[in-house]
This record gives structure tokens, sequence and C-alpha cells, in this order.
């Protein structure tokens, strides 16, 4: 009887110290901030966020989610031992596209579900998108090269600030005459005195309309100066990006 009772109570102390061990997964940093995504060269992107168990039992991942179709991530399958670490990866989607980046969405959330089903992780990554294709047609420039980001971006001058309102309004097509579902990505430079240089404009959509295009690169070669960029209180000249859509142009106007 008594051999029985002392099983009994061997078992029981043995499950009642399996119940408290669990796994418990920690971040130095739940928040990643200028995570840099080159839209002319996506699969260049790469971000790894390193986590490790602190907990008594092994760590088992259950899923990483992240909503966004540019970008995937992957975690480690195989079981996190208590002490050691493990890295989540998020890297461009090849079969996403890049429109969803060029829109600028630049906070990503990723939910972490794990083995210790009380908690759930959300990690927020801050992705800064640049363009690093913006071609110098000026060889005196050269030796001068352009910034992809500086302490003080450039800042359009004119008017509320917004570069949008000021290209919707200077369109001179009738909004019956523009075709729809039609993206025009533009690229320049902000020159140290505020003017622009280095135009260069590109289709970011199935849909095509060279009116509208042509009626874009016209307005943004015109624009008034911008505010310039500047890089250690010094103004510098400073790679840019606009994209318009005719959709966008076309709601504006009504």
């Amino acid at each position: 009887m008594r051999k029985l009772l002392f099983l009994f109570i061997l078992v029981t102390v043995t499950f009642t110290n399996l119940q408290a061990q669990k796994s418990v997964i920690h971040f130095d940093n739940t928040v990643i901030d200028d995570v840099i995504y080159d839209y002319q060269n996506p699969n260049s992107f790469s971000c790894e966020i390193p986590f490790k168990n602190v907990g008594d039992a092994p760590l088992v991942l259950n899923s990483a989610i992240i909503r966004s179709n540019a970008l995937k991530v992957t975690y480690p399958k195989t079981p996190i031992q208590p002490g050691n670490t493990g890295v989540i990866r998020l890297t461009n989607n090849p079969n996403g596209g890049t429109s969803e980046m060029v829109l600028g969405n630049p906070e990503k959330k990723i939910t972490i579900r794990y083995n210790n089903y009380e908690d759930i992780i959300i990690l927020t990554v801050k992705v800064k998108t640049i363009n690093t294709e913006v071609e110098n047609n000026s060889k005196e420039r050269e030796p001068n090269p352009a910034y992809d980001i500086v302490e003080e971006m450039p800042k359009f001058s004119d008017g509320n600030g917004n570069p949008y309102n000021y290209i919707y309004n200077a369109i001179h097509i009738p909004s019956g005459d523009i075709e729809n579902n039609v993206g025009v990505l533009v690229n320049f430079v902000v020159e140290k005195d505020g003017s622009l240089s280095n135009i260069k404009g590109k289709y970011i959509s199935k849909g095509k309309d060279d009116k509208f295009y042509n009626e874009i690169i016209r307005i943004i070669q015109s624009m008034p100066k911008w505010k310039p960029g500047k890089q250690g209180g010094k103004p510098v000249r400073v790679k840019h990006f606009l994209h318009i859509f005719s959709d966008k142009v076309k709601a504006y106007k009504k």
C-alpha cells in the first residue's frame, strides 16, 4: 500500500513539474526600423530578426504570418532548446510583385505563434522603399552623386506641400479621355537648389495611356522648386520618385 502511494505521489509531482515547464520566446526588439527595400532590385531585400528561447522547455514555432504579397517570412521548423537562439527571416516574394511596395506601405506586421499558447508576439517591421536606378544624365554631376536617404528628405514647397495635388490640378486632359488602371512611376533627382533633374518615367501597370504618361512627365518637368534635402545641415542632391495613378486622378477631378 505504501509503495503504491509513493508511486502515485511521484507520478503526480513529475506531471506537475512538466506542466510548469514552458517555452518563452524573447526578441531584443519587436519594432525593427529602417529596413531598406529597393524596388528596382527586390531580390536583394533581406531582414533577419533573431530571438531566444528564455523558457525551460523546447520552443516550437507554429506559424509566422505577414500580411503582404511582396514579402514572405520563414522561421525554424525544428524545436529551439532552452537557452538557444533562432532567426525569423523576411525576404522578397518573387511571385508577389513590387507594386505594393512602390505604393508605399512602410509598416509590416508579423504575427508569431508558438507552443506557449498563452503568448502571441507581434513584430513591426518599418520598411524604407528606395530606388537605386535613377540615372545621372549629366557627366558634370558624376563627381557629385545623389543620395538615396538623407537626414532631411526633400519636400515639395508649393501650396500645401502635397506634390500629388499639384500634379492632379495641373493635368489638362479631361477625365473622360484618361484610360483606367494606368500607373506611372517617375524617378528624378532633387538638386541642391530644389530644381528637378534626371526625370525618367515608366509604366508600373498593365494599362497604358501615352497621353496621360506624357502629361505627367510635362508637369513634373515644370514643377516649382522643392525644398532640397540636407545632410549634416547642408543641401545635397537626393533621389526621389512619385507614382501617379489614373484612377486617383479621375477620382480627384470628380
